[in-house]
């Protein structure tokens, strides 16, 4: 019998050893992964939040220029508020142009003849103004020009007033309409300037506005008797369980009393 005294002993890996490397490599690499979701998840959400933070400061500051405008003086000036909506709307006479009445305008009217349409445009405004008489902003519908006589400005709604406006010591204004309004699904602020709407804010989906007296006491849903009015806009971060809303806030003293 011959034996081979060059055998050697070869050492190897077996089976069991190869499915707990298996197992510890994959708990490794399972354990790398989440990481690497949660660091990735992680800076979604900061750049969310800082997308939306400078949404919110860009926000405020164009609302608070916009309102401040209404707040310079000039004659036919206002706001106009639905609170429960939420909307904004904002009257300026720039140019400070006026014209007269020609005929008495009733509570009940949605229009008004003047000596001269054309400082009107439609989805402008038109504030009415009188002694012991509410003054009132209204929207724009339509305008019509007549050459051979008066002109007719017609409105979104009545006047609705407690009187009606006297051809005489009635100041009627055209005016520019800024609008801040939420809408949609998801819902979005929309800025316009007269016709033209623009989205603004991308992550801005909510808007509050309170109006204040002097005291700070709300006013209810009117800004008519405000002294300052209360601005909170805010948006969603994240989604599910992680989903946080942010919000910001400002206040903007009103300076004109028509």
């Amino acid at each position: 019998m011959i034996q081979d005294n060059n055998r050697q002993l070869v050492s190897g890996t077996t089976l069991l050893e190869l499915v707990i490397a298996l197992f510890i490599s994959s708990v490794l690499i399972a354990g790398a992964f989440k990481a690497y979701q949660y660091t990735m998840a992680s800076a979604g959400r900061e750049k969310e939040k800082s997308e939306l933070q400078r949404d919110l400061i860009t926000f405020s500051n164009i609302i608070e220029k916009d309102i401040r405008m209404a707040g310079c003086g000039l004659p036919g000036n206002g706001l106009k508020a639905d609170l429960s909506v939420p909307s904004l709307t904002i009257f300026t006479n720039e140019a400070g142009h006026e014209t007269t009445l020609d005929s008495i305008v009733q509570p009940a009217h949605s229009r008004a003849f003047v000596a001269d349409a054309s400082g009107f445009t439609t989805r402008g405004g038109i504030c009415l103004a009188a002694d012991g008489i509410d003054t009132i902003y209204r929207s724009v519908s339509r305008v019509g020009i007549n050459s051979m006589g008066s002109d007719t400005v017609y409105f979104d709604e009545s006047a609705n007033t407690s009187y009606p406006f006297p051809v005489t010591d009635t100041h009627v204004y055209p005016t520019m309409c800024l609008r801040y309004t939420v809408s949609g699904a998801p819902p979005k602020v929309y800025r316009s300037r007269n016709s033209q709407v623009v989205p603004i804010g991308g992550g801005i989906d909510s808007v509050y506005v309170t109006a204040k007296d002097n005291s700070g006491t709300s006013v209810g849903a009117s800004v008519k008797d405000a002294a300052v009015l209360t601005v909170v806009m805010g948006g969603f971060i994240g989604s599910g369980g992680n989903r946080v809303f942010i919000a910001d806030s400002t206040e903007v003293n009103l300076r004109n009393r028509n």
